[in-house]
Formats: structure tokens, C-alpha cells, sequence
């Protein structure tokens, strides 16, 4: 329904009938729909309700000059709309003198306007009788042959209704209006909820790539302490191989030689040669018997020291050292008489670390 209050229709005739006026108060209930994330307060006693009173601007004086109506509104913040201006003013037009108009309109009193077009089914129209112009609704349209009704053959009818039915219309329009709004909200509610769990999603995403991206640094950190570990390590074994090959390199070596015979002075045998990669340790001619002297050589590059050891066939012992060096590879032991010979020589090799 729509008024159309640039439509001006002229009615040649009809009834007008004008109902008795008698001011009222308007009171009723007062609900209001809350969004739904607040908490509406309770009243204290449940038998309590929200309520209002509208006193209207020209309220009679007398003992029988007022009447009350009562008509109940309501206040979506849902929908941000609200019906108290429409109920409180079709409460009021109940008790203001109804007007009741009916009347066939054709021809000439359609003037210009064409129905479908002008308006339309349950609009509004102003209608034009005995000089005064009253809002009147479209009830019936009718398309009608007799070319004599004009050149649009249209037969309207208004009225048949009282004019306050048409409030009720719109009333009833508004409260589709108000469901609309309010499933418009309640939608716009659910695109929100929506984009902020997408909100919520990508922001526990990123939470997730930092995260990750915390584990892939700890885990590099990891990686580059196993690494600093492994190369402790290595490290570790590197001194304990260099402090054995020091041990080892600094290990006394013997080197022994013996006729092994046995007599009155003495008695030995057996050969040690531990120390032949470090040198050699024979007999030496220095007199007139083959043994009467004992030589060390010296192998490599090594340096460090020798102890001598050289026992005689009479028991005699000749105890020497000497330093190795780069230019002294050799070391001799003789017997300090003619005839005498060595029966054993032994030689301790000490180098330097």
C-alpha cells in the first residue's frame, strides 16, 4: 500500500458518514527487543510489565469527555524500528470519528490518471467530493468496455471501508518492514559472527606460522648446538689422540742385545728390540775382540736422549748417556780393557715430547 496524495480523483456523489469524536488516553505495554549480546534487567516482580501512557494534546474536561484505548507497542533495537507513533495515531483515529466513503469512479473523475500506471490496488488516493478532498483506499479496479465511461474505460471504486482500515494496512505493512529489518540484522549478525571465526582463523593461523616459525628457529638453534657439540667434540678427541700420540711419542723404547752365555761373572739373554723404528743397537770392534764395543744409531728425525747400558763378560758395567740431536745420530759404549768383550748392551730411548 502506498498514498498517493498526487492522485486526485473527483466523485460525483456518495455517502460521507462521519463518526462521534471523544478524546482518549492511549496506554499499553511497552516490550523492547534487546540485541542479543546485552541482558535485558527483570523487573522485581514478574507480574510487572513495561508500560506507558500517551495523554493526547486536546483531552476533554468533563466527567464524560475521555475514553481509553489501550494499544500495545513495541521497540526492536534489533531492527532499530519501533511502531508507537503508528499505534499510538491509529489509536487515537479510532476514537477521532471514522469516516466512511464508497463510491464508482469513471470517466471524467479519473482525469487524467490511468490505474496501473497512477496507482495502484490498496492505495491511497485523495477523492474529491463536495469540495473537500478525503484520503480514500483503492478497493476495486475494473476494466470496462462501454467506451462512453471515457476513453480509458476504467471503473474505480474507493471506499467501502472505514478510512482508519487503511491504517491497519499500513500498520500490517510496517510489521512486515520490522521482520525484514530485523532478519537484516539477525543476518548482518551472522556475517559478523562469520568473519570474526575467519578473524579468529587467520589470526590462530598466524599464531600457527609463529609458531612454527619459533620451532624452526629452535630447531636451527638446535642444529647449530649439535653442531657447536660435534665440533667440541671433535675437538675433545683431537687433544685426547694428540695427548695419547704425545704419551705414546714419549714413551721410553729398549733396545737390547745379549750373547746369552752364561759364566762365573754373569748371566743374561734374550733381545728387546721395541725401539728398532727409533734405532739400531749392534756390536762394535774398538779392541782386539769383536765385542769390545757397543754402537746405537739413531733412525729418523727424532731427538731426545739415550741411557747405555753395558755389561762386560767379567761383570764389568759400562753405564753412558747422550743427547740425539740433528747432528749426533751416534752413540758408543767400549770396554775399558784389551781383552775384554761385552756379553750384553742395552740402550733406554727417551725423545723429546
Amino acid at each position: 500500500m502506498a498514498e498517493k496524495t498526487d492522485v486526485i480523483l473527483i466523485a460525483d456523489g456518495g455517502d460521507l458518514t462521519v463518526g462521534r469524536h471523544m478524546p482518549a488516553y492511549t496506554y499499553g505495554s511497552f516490550d523492547v527487543t534487546i540485541p542479543a549480546d546485552k541482558q535485558q534487567e527483570q523487573p522485581a516482580e514478574n507480574r510487572l510489565r513495561n508500560g506507558y501512557i500517551y495523554r493526547p494534546p486536546n483531552a476533554g474536561a468533563g466527567a464524560f469527555d475521555v475514553g481509553f484505548v489501550r494499544a500495545d507497542v513495541t521497540l526492536n533495537m534489533n531492527g532499530k524500528s519501533s511502531n508507537l507513533e503508528a499505534v499510538v495515531d491509529a489509536a487515537q483515529k479510532r476514537v477521532d470519528g471514522n469516516l466512511f466513503f464508497e463510491r464508482d469512479i469513471t470517466g471524467r473523475g479519473l482525469g487524467a490518471y490511468e490505474p496501473g500506471a497512477d496507482f495502484r490496488l490498496g492505495d491511497v488516493v485523495l477523492v474529491e467530493i463536495w469540495g473537500r478532498r478525503i484520503k480514500v483506499p483503492v478497493t476495486a479496479i475494473d476494466l470496462i468496455g462501454n467506451s462512453q465511461e471515457g476513453a480509458r474505460g476504467w471503473r474505480v471504486h474507493v471506499g467501502g471501508q472505514m478510512i482508519s482500515d487503511a491504517e491497519a494496512l499500513k500498520t500490517h505493512n510496517n510489521a512486515i518492514w520490522e521482520r525484514i529489518n530485523q532478519e537484516r540484522a539477525e543476518r548482518l549478525r551472522a556475517v559478523g559472527a562469520v568473519q570474526k571465526t575467519a578473524t579468529t582463523a587467520v589470526t590462530a593461523a598466524g599464531v600457527a606460522d609463529v609458531k612454527a616459525a619459533t620451532a624452526d628457529t629452535k630447531a636451527d638453534n638446535a642444529a647449530v648446538a649439535a653442531d657447536d657439540a660435534d665440533r667440541k667434540a671433535r675437538e675433545a678427541d683431537r687433544k685426547a689422540i694428540e695427548a695419547l700420540q704425545t704419551t705414546i711419542t714419549g714413551m721410553p723404547r729398549i733396545l737390547h742385545i745379549d750373547t746369552g752365555d752364561i759364566n762365573l761373572f754373569t748371566g743374561s739373554s734374550g733381545k728387546i728390540n721395541s725401539g728398532t723404528e727409533w734405532g739400531t743397537l749392534q756390536w762394535l770392534a774398538a779392541g782386539i775382540r769383536p765385542r769390545s764395543g757397543a754402537r746405537f744409531e739413531a733412525k729418523g728425525n727424532w731427538v731426545g736422549s739415550i741411557l747405555m747400558i753395558a755389561v762386560s763378560d767379567q761383570g764389568a758395567t759400562d753405564v753412558s748417556c747422550a743427547n740425539i740431536t740433528a747432528g749426533n745420530r751416534y752413540h758408543d759404549s767400549a770396554t775399558g780393557g784389551l781383552f775384554q768383550a761385552y756379553k750384553s748392551a742395552t740402550v733406554f730411548i727417551l725423545p723429546n715430547v
